[in-house]
């Protein structure tokens, strides 16, 4: 009896610290925050903006030259405003508007009409995901009885 006793302890404890460890497996996507190691640059992050518009908007190699100095324009300006402001980014709203403003017009120039007409239609998509967390915060059984 005591073997038998024995024998499922050691299976459970197998199973319950195989179970544990591929929980915490550092390959799993895991929302990680980044710190000032892992931060991408400027550069980086105009780059990443400006071949994902390539990529939506099939952007020729001129056009992505533009969107990669205009983005990387708004990703400085908004950084120093980052650290003028020490990170309380409502007092500097008024001024990430207007960088906004900037860059959407210096990308605007650049795009043809059919472009355009995309980048229009993922400016609004974008505006609809930003506001979703707050409609599923409130409730409303319409949501809820589509989702179902």
């Amino acid at each position: 009896m005591k073997k038998y006793y024995f024998a499922s302890m050691f299976l459970f404890l197998g199973f319950g610290s195989f179970a544990h460890s591929t929980t915490a497996s550092p390959n799993k996507n895991t929302f990680i925050v980044a710190d000032s190691a892992t931060a991408k640059t400027a550069e980086q992050k105009a780059m990443d903006h400006a071949t994902y518009l390539e990529k939506k908007l099939t952007l020729n190699a001129t056009q992505k030259k533009q969107v990669y100095a205009a983005t990387l324009e708004r990703v400085k300006g908004k950084a120093a405003l980052k650290s003028k402001y020490k990170g309380d980014m409502s007092k500097a709203q008024p001024e990430l508007n207007q960088l906004k403003a900037t860059n959407d017009a210096s990308i605007k120039k650049v795009l043809t009409a059919d472009q355009l007409k995309k980048w229009e239609l993922l400016q609004e998509d974008k505006k609809i995901k930003s506001e979703e967390p707050a409609k599923i915060n409130q409730y409303d059984p319409t949501i809820l009885d589509s989702q179902w």
